[in-house]
């Protein structure tokens, strides 16, 4: 992940906030060390976590120990998860007004999605794709008439939930991207990772984890809000997981600062237009990386990426012996294509 700016205090303040008031299940907070000396940069002190985390590669659809448990088991796993989720969105507002961003915009929402352009920019060099600009004007024209501030998590899913031997939630993790952005920002990060997690790449989603419809109606009911614009909120989540995974301009690693030096052109991803069909096809040499982060990235982004270069995962191969086409890439693009095709549900 690349993020233009991180706050290590904002963050420890947050938890230490959540944890010592028995908001939400995180981390103890032991302290922060604000001196660059000592390791290099600032830093915090937490307590471990003692649990099981649903890892996400493999995905837990297709194995591991949720895969192994039962129904029952699945199903308190669920509801335990969503319940937190909601708890998370029940925070009182002013107890975190310190996340508060107003030169980023005059709501939680606008200020996460300013945050995000000026991140892809800030990556990009200011060379953003035109399918990235064309989406975020499109967020921009449409943003939800109710957007109240309120806590946002920043990553919801259950790959960052630890659970216990009884399948009851024990703690929440990956706070980085905490914000006033409210809690559909999250439900829509938590539907779309859902169904990247099962049904994108071709999995049964477990017997007793909770539908799209469950999860929306159980979230609706704990919270007493309603799920309105979630669509404008899963765009969003398209573009913010392309924000946070986008390789910088000028990153060696990425390949395009080694290409240069040998006097190799850099080849720009063919792209869809504005309002075209998005393809699945994904056999462009740009984009054969295993990781589908990478792929997904590299596809919004115009970047290439030398997959010599790129992290691997444990995803299978098909029977052809040539990777399958990433469902995260799949779902991403859907999302942007979405976003410029369509109008305001």
């Amino acid at each position: 992940m690349r993020f233009v700016d991180t706050d290590f205090r904002e963050q420890y303040d947050l938890l230490d906030l959540l944890h010592g008031e028995r908001l939400v299940k995180v981390s103890e907070m032991h302290w922060y060390e604000p001196d660059e000396s000592v390791l290099g940069q600032p830093f915090f002190v937490m307590s471990r976590l003692a649990g099981r985390v649903p890892v996400s590669f493999p995905p837990y659809n297709r194995s591991g120990w949720l895969f192994d448990a039962n129904p029952a088991q699945r199903r308190a796993l669920w509801r335990s998860a969503v319940e937190e989720l909601a708890r998370i969105h029940s925070v009182p507002v002013d107890l975190v007004r310190f996340l508060d961003k107003p030169h980023l915009g005059a709501s939680g929402l606008e200020q996460q999605l300013t945050y995000w352009e000026r991140s892809i920019s800030w990556s990009t060099g200011d060379a953003n794709p035109d399918v990235l600009v064309e989406t975020g004007e499109w967020l921009r024209a449409n943003l939800p008439a109710q957007r109240s501030d309120g806590l946002s998590w920043g990553d919801a899913r259950i790959g960052n939930m630890a659970f216990g031997d009884d399948f009851r939630l024990v703690g929440v993790m990956d706070w980085e991207q905490a914000s006033l952005a409210g809690g559909l920002h999250d439900l829509g990060w938590w539907v779309f990772f859902d169904d990247y997690h099962s049904t994108d790449q071709g999995l049964t989603r477990l017997d007793g984890l909770g539908t799209r419809a469950e999860t929306i109606e159980l979230w609706e009911d704990l919270t007493g809000n309603r799920a309105d614009d979630l669509q404008w909120h899963e765009v969003f989540a398209g573009v913010h997981v392309v924000a946070v995974g986008v390789p910088r301009a000028d990153a060696p690693r990425c390949g395009r600062r080694q290409r240069h030096a040998r006097g190799e052109p850099i080849p720009r991803a063919h792209l869809p237009a504005a309002g075209s069909a998005v393809p699945d096809d994904l056999t462009h040499p740009n984009f054969q990386s295993s990781n589908p982060y990478c792929r997904a990235c590299a596809r919004a982004s115009a970047m290439p990426r030398n997959s010599s270069n790129s992290a691997t995962d444990d995803h299978e191969l098909s029977s052809s012996g040539a990777e399958p086409v990433s469902a995260i890439a799949r779902n991403t693009r859907r999302m942007l294509a979405r976003a410029a095709m369509c109008d305001k549900p």
